[in-house]
């Protein structure tokens, strides 16, 4: 993206600290947010969102269990204001499923992929393409029994880590590059989900329908895809690692490759992993460390993908929920729910390494960031 654009940042939250999706504009150059508006949409948590890459629609999901007095949560569909930033609902639905955690869009941005945390269940949703509106799902899956150990088997030593063993947890849901292949993590069960997509939004088992996680009660979380479609990381919620995957770009298949702790190899003690990223180059992998409060930088080895850990940096805040860097890639922000703060760090693009900006942002429990580009 040019820096001579405009630069928007829509900021999720967690009520009731957070009101709802707060509107920042944002200085390409110092990396500083200035907010434009309070509040631009005011449902409840919307912790999760997505926009698409006209900068035209955000979706976002309200992170409940109570939608219209039901036991579900709310996806919203929201158009975004060309000389403003400013958002208006479209429209909004149930997301078939208890506390929506994470939104995605496959690459002809005609379907929003939804995983529902509290209901471990994933569902489609097709997209119109002239009024941008939702539509009814095209597709839902709900896991059973199944569940991992309580104890991460693969934590560092001195970890109690235990988030999410009592029932299936849908958290991540996303397609390949070329958007004919999906993939959902389940952390309740240590498992990733393995699909076949159409384009209408049908879902298919892919053959493995599945397979386990790295180690027992590891925790499965956030997938990310390297930029030259062949390379998967996932960040372990409760193992507090990350492990690198093969992709078959033939066949929509995954295959371990490497696991790699999120820490120094002194640590010792209890974290949860959040948030994971790719530097825009793709030589660099960046995975947040909640209760350690930490950003791990690992170096990407581009011809089998392999990390090597570089350093942990710390966060200057509590509890961070999620990473991002933006367009530029010149600064990546710290989403640090309990402390309701963000933080902002420099990036080295050569090697990737943090530099913190001593400058904090104030929102109540920030969950979420994404940016539009005007």
């Amino acid at each position: 993206m040019s820096s001579d654009k405009t630069f928007y940042a829509y900021v999720g939250t967690y009520s009731p600290n957070g009101e709802g999706i707060y509107l920042y504009s944002v200085d390409p150059k110092t990396g500083l947010l200035l907010k434009r508006e309070s509040v631009v949409c005011s449902v409840t948590s919307p912790a999760q969102m997505v926009i698409d890459a006209q900068s035209k629609t955000l979706f976002a999901a309200s992170e409940v269990d109570n939608y219209k007095s039901g036991k579900n949560g709310c996806i919203v569909a929201l158009s975004i204001d060309q000389s403003t930033g400013s958002l208006t609902q479209l429209n909004e639905l149930d997301s078939l499923g208890t506390w929506p955690c994470h939104l995605s869009l496959n690459p002809k941005e005609s379907l929003l992929l939804v995983a529902n945390y509290g209901s471990g269940s994933v569902a489609v949703f097709p997209i119109d393409p002239a009024t941008r509106q939702l539509q009814p799902s095209s597709a839902f899956f709900e896991a059973k029994d199944n569940v991992g150990p309580t104890k991460a088997v693969g934590a560092q030593p001195g970890s109690f880590s235990n988030s999410g063993h009592d029932a299936p947890h849908a958290h991540w849901f996303g397609t390949d590059p070329s958007g004919q292949y999906a993939f959902s993590t389940d952390l309740g069960q240590d498992r990733i989900y393995q699909w076949k997509l159409s384009d209408a939004g049908a879902l298919a088992p892919n053959t493995p329908a599945f397979i386990d996680g790295p180690s027992a009660g590891c925790g499965p979380r956030h997938l990310v895809f390297h930029c030259n479609g062949k390379f998967v990381y996932m960040l372990n919620e409760e193992s507090s690692a990350v492990t690198l995957y093969h992709f078959d770009q033939s066949t929509g298949l995954l295959q371990q490759r490497q696991t790699l702790s999120t820490f120094e190899p002194s640590y010792r003690g209890s974290s949860f992993g959040s948030g994971i990223i790719l530097s825009q180059c793709g030589r660099f992998v960046y995975a947040a460390n909640r209760l350690r409060n930490t950003v791990t930088l690992f170096s990407v080895e581009q011809t089998e993908g392999t990390l090597t850990f570089v350093e942990e940096v710390w966060t200057r805040g509590d509890f961070p929920r999620s990473i991002v860097i933006d367009p530029l890639g010149n600064h990546l922000y710290v989403l640090n729910q309990r402390s309701d703060n963000i933080t902002i760090f420099t990036v080295d693009k050569s090697t990737g390494r943090l530099s913190f900006i001593d400058r904090y942002i104030d929102v109540g429990s920030p969950s979420q960031m994404v940016f539009a580009s005007i």
